[in-house]
């Protein structure tokens, strides 16, 4: 049995106070709710697994193979992304969200039946490079969040209209910030019951997935996506990335910040498991760290991020998060110590999901659909995976002796910073132009 206890018992309160809140203030109604229930529980699942990855990966495999399984998650994520683009020129969003929860549904219930197998599992587990299940979990975790994440809004989208979404899309991503605040809190209090029990919680939440999808399967609207029209070449959005510079600074922008968390997340587990060995206390250890991830973010975006756009406009806003990531970098240089690194992190990553992303979506408004739809995919799906395994690539390079990960990814922290400054000028220089109507020369 679960026990709610210490500051977890305000933690759920303030969960619940937020969702009470946003129903009182908004009439919103059943499509709309059905989308923040889905979306609740896509984010909340990837946030209770997202926490699970790593203490099971360094349980089953080791923690020296970090960097490798971040590597060979990248390459998980392109067939995938052929299947998300083959799936959508045959089938309707909704078709394509249920078969891939389904699938992720099948993977993580024999996987959380498998953790509890002796010689397989994790009952009485010594590290080894050759447990399967220990990779297959971590990389399948990985492409969880940027597949469902990316299909949710594909489908979102086609059965919202541009005048409903103003006013619904706000309150389905606060929504998903309480998911993801409800997963890495439930990954703290249930740390006792044991791992595969929350992996099975997580199969319990797909399950909640597909009943919203069914519940929303008479909702249509115009601009669904034509069924059966042959799709557009996979690799035209990668085309406009090499064609169009403006576009590959969109990319720097918006994927710049991942090398560094790479190097910060790698930093960041290796200190945890050193001083939480159990399983429980790490996994306990990734539920405090979520939950002060995700409180932090939704915090931000309710009082932060608005403000900031307001008074500062886009341009500035864009240069504002390099500037807090070197003050970072900075920090933990100088305090390499667990708990300093955890607060770098999750200001970093707190910053990321409720200031820099919310703007960065700004500066595609006025691009056209290939941009939006083509250049765009390849950014959010591909891009994110691609800069995060190439920090990874990285860490494996300078990981040992400890001292030497320290100083040389805070020293290539700073000359990424410094490129992904200038490209964030380039950026928002270019998004005042075209806000004023002005020819680029793109």
């Amino acid at each position: 049995m679960i026990k709610i206890k210490g500051p977890d018992l305000p933690a759920l309160l303030f969960i619940l106070g937020v969702v009470v809140m946003q129903f009182i203030k908004r009439g919103v109604d059943r499509t709309v709710l059905l989308l923040a229930l889905l979306f609740f529980f896509i984010i909340g699942t990837f946030w209770l697994l997202g926490s699970l990855q790593e203490p099971i990966f360094y349980h089953l495999v080791g923690r020296e193979y970090h960097p490798q399984v971040n590597v060979i998650s990248f390459f998980c994520i392109i067939p995938l992304l052929v299947g998300y683009v083959a799936g959508l020129s045959r089938w309707r969003p909704q078709v394509v969200l249920s078969v891939a929860t389904v699938m992720y549904g099948l993977f993580f219930a024999v996987a959380a039946i498998l953790l509890t197998v002796p010689g397989i599992g994790l009952p009485g587990a010594t590290p080894s490079v050759n447990n399967l299940l220990g990779w297959a979990f971590f990389a399948i975790t990985k492409t969880y969040g940027s597949l469902m994440v990316t299909l949710f809004w594909t489908y979102a989208t086609s059965i919202t209209t541009v005048e409903s979404a103003k006013l619904s899309f706000p309150f389905i991503t606060t929504c998903a910030q309480l998911g993801s605040l409800a997963g890495a809190t439930l990954v703290r209090v249930g740390s006792d019951c044991g791992i595969p029990f929350l992996v099975g919680g997580a199969v319990g939440g797909m399950g909640v997935i597909l009943l919203s999808l069914y519940l929303l399967r008479d909702v249509v609207v115009g601009n669904v996506a034509a069924v059966g029209k042959p799709s557009a070449g996979i690799f035209e959005g990668f085309w406009l990335l090499v064609r169009h510079p403006y576009l590959r600074g969109v990319l720097v922008v918006s994927t710049g910040y991942l090398i560094i968390t790479a190097f910060f997340d790698y930093q960041l587990h290796y200190l945890a498991h050193q001083i939480y060995p159990t399983i429980e206390e790490f996994a306990w250890f990734k539920g405090v760290y979520g939950q002060w991830v995700n409180g932090v973010t939704l915090a931000l975006a309710l009082v932060g991020t608005g403000w900031f756009l307001r008074h500062l406009g886009v341009a500035a806003c864009l240069l504002v998060y390099p500037l807090l990531t070197a003050a970072c970098v900075a920090v933990a240089w100088s305090f390499p110590t667990l708990w300093v690194i955890a607060a770098v992190m999750v200001c970093i990553r707190a910053f990321s999901f409720g200031f820099n992303n919310p703007t960065k979506e700004i500066v595609y408004i006025p691009e056209n659909e290939e941009v939006r739809f083509k250049a765009k995919g390849w950014i959010d799906i591909v891009g994110y995976r691609a800069a995060f395994a190439a920090g990874a690539q990285m860490i494996s390079w300078i990981a040992q002796p400890y001292q030497l990960l320290i100083n040389a990814s805070a020293g290539l922290s700073l000359v990424i910073i410094a490129i992904w400054g200038y490209y964030a000028w380039i950026v928002g220089r270019h998004f005042k132009k075209t806000q004023s109507g002005r020819d680029f020369g793109r």
